[in-house]
């Protein structure tokens, strides 16, 4: 990291007239628009991006890392609502930034950021015969994909050069999920802002809260890895339950079930299991929360788990979608054929699965989505995708580097419950997820490819002594 910065600082000492000269430049445009603002000829939203993108991209070359913390900390609805090229050309300018004042870019493709590369390829090339509506939502998912490659790739670099850290990424998500938070109780009794309540009983809001627990809980349980417990960390996981619980979206359940069981058994905490399963039970005994589970008035659960009825309706959704994939296996049926399946064509009854808002139902998993456009081989590509992260996190978790097991345990809810996205939704749909899970998941590609390097540099180191001895000659010292 040191040799890193050492290249780095004489290009910005040179280039220091330049640089204040570019900042004054874009002082007097952000001033500019600030005047068209106040006379009337751009709208606030316009005038947003127009000040705030050349100062973007000034810290996309300078700091990219504080543009890709920058992303994950703001509220997610600020976000999402930035046009995803908009913010790929973001994304791209940080890597070239890289490529020039680091002097070196790793491209990722041996490790599970291929696979998705794969994919994104297939599915530029790889169409299905429908119609131009198809297609067009077939190309904003691939040009999401493209950003959620490039947002890994970039996290991928900065952890490999020293420059990203598990702790600031534990942080900006914290941050996220308050910020997104803020923005959604402002709406409140706010014209200004009338889809601000929405976002506060949101599914992804649920989905960031879980992802961010254990950022605040692993302090609390692993005293002897992150220094002594302090109050912050307390009331932070006391708020952040709150907003699983009552997002009422059961995925984030699961997830932070999942996250706090695995933070309790590494911290020899096993008691805290038994009372995450008395809760459990109590909820499972009080009416209100059994019509919360059930999904229904009567909050019959045995009945319905007789019947199948406790479910959310996906396995239905899964086998009408199998239905539709199996005749065209192994292949699958193109990339863009799922944006035609309507809730008539499955079930022969209109608006179900939020079918209402956008005419088309979505496939709320990401490996029946890949099997009905891509097949056998999409749905191997993400298997390798999963296992290959998978394998990546366990590595960094194990490390001999203290720094890098507390960063792989502070992202451990962020990995359970992309995982739970990806199995009972879509992790490759929902932005506003998305664009938080794929950086961590390129930081830990990024550090479990530092991890083996260093392996190899020590078996080296050791072997090298060895074959020395054993051709007759002395070690050097």
């Amino acid at each position: 990291m040191l040799s890193v910065l050492s290249r780095r600082q004489p290009r910005i000492e040179r280039a220091r007239p330049a640089l204040i000269f570019v900042m004054a430049l874009l002082v007097a445009c952000t001033l500019g628009v600030v005047g068209l603002l106040a006379s009337g000829r751009l709208e606030a939203i316009d005038a947003i991006f127009l000040a705030a993108a050349p100062w973007a991209l000034l810290g996309a070359v300078l700091r990219p890392d504080w543009l890709l913390l920058g992303i994950i900390a703001m509220p997610a609805s600020v976000t999402a609502s930035i046009h995803t090229s908009r913010a790929l050309l973001l994304i791209t300018v940080a890597l070239a930034g890289l490529l020039v004042t680091r002097q070196r870019l790793a491209l990722g493709l041996g490790t599970a950021l291929g696979a998705l590369v794969i994919l994104n390829v297939a599915g530029h090339l790889f169409l299905a015969d429908v119609g131009d509506n198809a297609i067009s939502a077939n190309k904003t998912m691939m040009l999401s994909l493209t950003f959620y490659i490039l947002l890994g790739l970039l996290a991928f670099n900065l952890a490999q050069l020293g420059e990203l850290d598990g702790a600031s990424l534990g942080t900006a998500l914290v941050l996220g999920v308050m910020s997104t938070l803020a923005v959604g109780l402002a709406g409140y009794g706010g014209a200004w802002f009338p889809e601000g309540p929405s976002i506060v009983i949101h599914t992804y809001l649920g989905w960031m809260a879980a992802a961010a627990l254990s950022v605040t809980l692993v302090p609390l349980f692993m005293p002897e890895e992150f220094g002594s417990r302090r109050l912050g960390h307390l009331l932070m996981t006391g708020i952040l339950l709150a907003l699983v619980v009552f997002s009422v979206v059961r995925a984030a359940w699961i997830a932070a079930a999942v996250t706090f069981a695995l933070i309790a058994f590494r911290s020899r905490r096993r008691g805290y299991v038994l009372v995450l399963i008395a809760a459990i039970g109590l909820a499972l005994l009080t009416p209100t929360a059994r019509q919360v589970i059930s999904r229904s008035e009567s909050g019959d659960i045995a009945a319905q788990l007789r019947t199948g009825g406790i479910t959310s309706g996906r396995w239905e959704l899964w086998t009408a979608l199998w239905e539709r994939a199996s005749p065209a296996l192994p292949w699958g049926n193109g990339f863009g054929y799922m944006w035609t399946l309507s809730s008539e064509d499955l079930f022969g009854v209109p608006d179900l699965f939020g079918s209402d808002v956008s005419g088309i139902v979505p496939p709320h998993d990401d490996f029946v989505y890949l099997l009905v456009e891509f097949g056998i081989p999409g749905v191997v590509l993400l298997v390798l995708f999963w296992l290959q992260l998978v394998r990546a996190f366990t590595l960094v978790i194990r490390s001999a580097n203290p720094l890098y097991r507390r960063s792989a345990w502070l992202l451990l809810g962020m990995m359970v419950t992309g995982v739970t996205v990806a199995l009972i939704d879509n992790l490759l749909v929902v932005r506003p997820f998305s664009e938080r899970f794929f950086p961590v998941a390129g930081f830990i590609l990024g550090l479990a490819e530092v991890e083996r390097a260093q392996t190899r540099e020590h078996w080296r180191a050791g072997s090298l002594p060895r074959m020395r001895a054993v051709a007759g000659s002395p070690p050097s010292p």
